[in-house]
């Protein structure tokens, strides 16, 4: 796989970081959205001396991490004078050890589609980073653990502000799985047998180590089923009423 070649990808960075810019995605009145201002990954404390080096080249002027205390604590960022730490709580990772232990592979992808899609509301961690965005704190990374589920539900919202489709959201959302190839195989090799006993079993090895798409797509049936419209979700959760949102998009859309 050539990962060079993929959507958003930035150089000089292993591809398990998940890190890569929201940047060149079209939107739906034909705009894209600005390179280089928004950026998504995973923790940090995973980088290298040259991936280090390279992510102080980005220029950013904030880092949003989206995890709680604990999960911080436990997997400090590097905090680098280069740019501005914000932790902005934006819950615990949907998928529990606990269903892990005591749940059915479909229960667990059911309760795990439920927790992210529970994500998109009231979400203080999320609405802090669009806050940050609106603010012209860019460029902006934000960042869980591995870059998947509380990022890219994050990255959904974002890009919905910014004006993009839902094949666009889906899009960023499932480059993960592309992104950390190498952890999915790991996982598919080391429960190989597993795999032989029908689609939840794999799906929930995938969803141990990527995302899938009916969680994704959870995400925007509850909005959609919430809300009349993205626009009155956007204002309802977010404040972005409609001159904030036309301005939020000149700001990041070219």
């Amino acid at each position: 796989m050539r990962f060079d070649e993929l959507p958003c990808f930035v150089e000089g960075f292993d591809p398990g970081m998940n890190l890569r810019d929201l940047g060149g995605w079209p939107t739906c009145d034909g705009r894209r959205v600005r390179r280089g201002f928004i950026y998504r990954s995973a923790r940090l404390c995973e980088l290298d001396t040259s991936e280090l080096v390279r992510f102080q080249q980005l220029g950013l002027a904030c880092v949003v991490d989206l995890r709680p205390s604990e999960e911080a604590l436990r997997y400090p960022d590097p905090k680098l004078p280069s740019f501005v730490y914000v932790r902005a709580d934006a819950g615990r990772d949907p998928l529990s050890e606990e269903d892990l232990a005591h749940l059915s592979p479909a229960e667990v992808i059911e309760a795990s589609a439920r927790k992210t899609a529970a994500m998109a509301f009231g979400n203080a961690g999320i609405k802090r980073v669009l806050e940050l965005i609106e603010q012209g704190r860019a460029p902006l990374l934000f960042h869980c653990n591995s870059g998947r589920d509380r990022s890219g539900v994050c990255a959904m919202v974002v890009l919905m502000a910014l004006g993009c489709s839902d094949d666009v959201l889906m899009a960023d959302y499932l480059l993960t799985n592309a992104y950390r190839f190498a952890a999915l195989n790991y996982l598919r090799e080391a429960y190989a047998p597993a795999l032989q006993l029908g689609k939840d079993y794999e799906d929930l090895i995938t969803l141990m180590g990527g995302v899938l798409q009916q969680v994704g797509q959870a995400v925007l049936k509850a909005i959609d089923d919430r809300y009349p419209t993205r626009e009155a979700y956007l204002e309802a959760e977010y404040g972005l009423d409609g001159e904030r949102l036309v301005s939020f998009r000149n700001q990041y859309l070219e």
